[in-house]
């Protein structure tokens, strides 16, 4: 694969209980991250990291037809 990111993350509220889930699916924590959305607003965040796994297949044959 030319794209060398193997993997997945997202911002979530640190308050949000989907945390748990996100956790239960492989997520780990990996950061903190406050944003000022603006008047007077800041979004808390946990930043969460999972990383993935590509097996050699028909994906891996199919992502080199676009090389």
């Amino acid at each position: 694969m030319k794209n060398k990111n193997h993997s997945l993350s997202l911002n979530v509220n640190r308050d949000n209980s989907a945390i748990d889930f996100y956790r239960g699916i492989g997520f780990k924590k990996v950061g903190e991250e406050n944003i000022d959305i603006g008047d007077g607003f800041i979004m808390e965040d946990s930043i969460m990291e999972k990383k993935l796994v590509f097996k050699y297949s028909i994906l891996h044959s199919f992502i080199h037809c676009f090389e």
